[in-house]
């Protein structure tokens, strides 16, 4: 069923809906012309580069169209499903004396991957040419080759896992604070210190070594550019948005309150909202409807319970609260700085199911036993009426209505002025500086000049355009 509905929901229709673009997808598209050009950098602006070569690739064999710009994260987002049930299958599918445990493993993958697969933000974010899509991606197949080589000893899947981590610096800021996901749940893996044996320290190492040797070969590039221009790490965009920024100088309490109040913020956008996506779905890309927040809560509860005593818990939490604070350290105003605890966000909602079915087989109501094939049928039955509802909101009303989020009228000025045979005699004039989106799909040979409708001899600049 995921094979079909993960790339049906990200890939149908992917040039029509929405019918404009953008603002960032345009300027993505601008940066991918320049790489097609020849001009290449890590990063473009305060923009990361993987994205932009990505959009480059299929623009070359696409052509200059929306489906050019958005397949790259379409696929990524629909892979990210497929990724996320390996992971739960991985992490919940035998116990900590390796002991196989099929049910929960399969409840825990399936429950994730499917309500990350219906999710609406998850969606449209997905089938917008954002970069935040490539990150969850990456982080968790990180994860999951890395879970799968160390517990099976492939020294291949080690090395990809390091390949794919040293790729997250090339995605998205939040993927600054990775770096601190392995190292503190590798510590965890050490505590308590005592019961440390110096054979164990040297039976682990080599592969510690390893992982971490291709994941910094890989992302040496992009470290030694930051350490050379250090400006562009904190960035003018990053230290705009930054939750202190207005506030430097402060005393520490009010500073304390300040940061109190945006992680509240965030987190009631993020799961305790009766709609999830009801006012912008690029406002709310991260967010989870009430049902969906109760086990996420239950979730999180379960897993600091048992937190001593299983791994596969520690890394949840750590990826949650560490991927986390991207968005409570900058602005409020949306949540797709949580982009990257996505996969832990939907594993934490399966955890609380599979905990839920597992309580209901031990208990009675109304003097019979409650069955978790009956509860497990009502989850799969909301999945797939989120299903329908995710479809028709796409499909159905579509996303045309949002004007303010789409630019319109230019990427279908454009694409009309490409269907149209050459006017040697005609220019048009744009009363604009720039259109990223016009600009990136335009390809006729009518000429086009921008200018601003109140400068100075409008009538003088217009003649010496023409001539």
């Amino acid at each position: 069923m995921l094979a079909v509905v993960a790339p049906l929901l990200r890939l149908y229709r992917l040039d029509e809906l929405a019918p404009g673009l953008k603002f960032d997808e345009g300027w993505n598209g601008l940066f991918a012309l320049q790489v097609l050009q020849g001009e290449h950098a890590l990063t473009f602006g305060d923009k990361d580069g993987l994205g932009i070569y990505l959009i480059a690739l299929a623009t070359n064999f696409l052509g200059r169209t929306p489906l050019a710009l958005r397949l790259p994260t379409a696929l990524a987002s629909a892979s990210t499903v497929f990724v996320v049930f390996w992971l739960g299958r991985l992490l919940f599918g035998w116990d900590e004396c390796g002991r196989e445990t099929r049910w929960r493993g399969l409840v825990v993958a399936g429950v994730a991957s499917g309500l990350l697969a219906v999710s609406l933000g998850q969606t449209i974010l997905g089938r917008t040419s954002y970069r935040g899509s490539f990150l969850p991606f990456f982080l968790a197949l990180s994860l999951a080759l890395l879970w799968w080589g160390w517990t099976r000893r492939r020294w291949w899947a080690i090395m990809l896992a390091g390949v794919c981590a040293g790729l997250l610096p090339y995605t998205y800021y939040p993927a600054r604070f990775v770096p601190f996901l392995f190292l503190f749940f590798g510590v965890s893996l050490l505590l308590p210190f005592r019961s440390l044996s110096l054979k164990r320290v040297q039976t682990e190492l080599p592969w510690a070594a390893a992982f971490t040797a291709t994941t910094g070969l890989v992302a040496a590039p992009i470290l030694l550019h930051y350490i050379r221009y250090p400006d562009l790490f904190f960035n003018e965009r990053i230290q705009m948005l930054f939750v202190f920024q207005e506030f430097q100088g402060a005393p520490v309490l009010t500073l304390v309150k300040i940061l109190a109040a945006n992680v509240w913020e965030v987190l009631s956008k993020f799961g305790f909202r009766l709609l999830a996506g009801c006012c912008s779905p690029f406002e709310h890309a991260v967010t989870l409807n009430v049902w969906e927040a109760f086990f996420f809560w239950l979730g999180v509860a379960v897993a600091i319970w048992q937190w001593k005593r299983r791994p596969t818990y520690r890394l949840l939490l750590l990826w949650v609260g560490l991927l986390f604070l991207p968005a409570f350290l900058t602005d409020a105003k949306n949540t797709m700085r949580l982009v990257g605890a996505v996969p832990a966000i939907y594993l934490l909602v399966a955890v609380g199911v599979w905990e839920t079915i597992h309580w209901s087989a031990t208990r009675e109501l109304a003097g019979a036993k409650i069955r978790p094939s009956i509860f497990a049928l009502a989850i799969s039955v909301v999945i797939v009426i989120q299903g329908a509802g995710t479809y028709r909101a796409l499909f159905g009303k579509g996303m045309a209505d949002d004007f303010y989020h789409y630019d319109m009228i230019w990427p279908a000025f454009a694409q009309r002025l490409n269907a149209r045979p050459a006017e040697q005699d005609t220019v048009y004039f744009i009363t604009r500086q720039r259109y990223d989106a016009f600009d990136y799909l335009h390809q006729g040979a009518t000429s086009v000049v921008r200018t601003y409708p109140n400068v100075q001899d409008l009538d003088h600049h217009i003649e010496a355009s023409l001539a």
